[in-house]
């Protein structure tokens, strides 16, 4: 939700959500977007008081560092929850505003014999054959003709710049369309998007 010069739509988001949830003890102060529970005491509690400290190394470029904030705290949340749950996480805002090095500082997180990452950057020149070929890549054979990550590790693709493919004649975005088919039946299949992509 977004601000602009007539309405902040998160400050009306939360004055609905208080109205319309009466039952629920709200603190008086801020919005709904200001606290989380703590799984432990039950209560509301800022998302500030989860703000950890921030070390500067000198050695890491500029553009790559992340410095801790109460969205990025908050943003970081949410996507530990849905990873944990294999749910996919999509970020959207203004170019420059941080959404790849959020991500990028998560995946740098993750155990490496656990995960497998793989970056899949987009640009208007990006097919769905292309795409297929990078998502193919990282896999292995398994059983018949099923291919899936090494050993037990889980794979993470982080698409990046998803908006930049061309438009088709039909105005649909080939690349989306195959994305969407692996997050509507967690999978493609190789011989049928082939013929479809022809």
């Amino acid at each position: 939700m977004f601000r602009d010069q007539l309405v902040d739509y998160r400050v009306e988001f939360s004055k609905w959500w208080v109205a319309e949830f009466k039952t629920i003890k709200f603190p008086s102060q801020g919005t709904v977007f200001d606290f989380y529970i703590d799984p432990e005491t039950k209560k509301f509690e800022p998302w500030s008081k989860l703000i950890p400290q921030f070390e500067f190394d000198p050695e890491m470029p500029l553009q790559a560092c992340l410095v801790p904030t109460t969205e990025t705290v908050r943003v970081r949340y949410f996507m530990d929850r849905l990873l944990e749950r294999r749910r996919p996480v999509m970020l959207v805002g203004n170019a420059g505003t941080g959404k790849s090095v959020l991500v990028g500082d998560k995946l740098c997180s993750l155990d490496t014999d656990a995960y497998v990452v793989k970056k899949v950057p987009f640009n208007y020149y990006t097919t769905s054959a292309m795409l297929q070929g990078m998502l193919e890549k990282p896999l292995e054979k398994k059983a018949g003709r099923n291919y899936g990550p090494p050993g037990t590790k889980k794979l993470v693709y982080f698409i990046d710049d998803l908006n930049m493919p061309e438009v088709d004649a039909y105005g649909t975005v080939q690349p989306h369309t195959l994305i969407r088919q692996h997050l509507d039946y967690g999978h493609w299949h190789k011989a049928v998007w082939h013929k479809l992509c022809l």
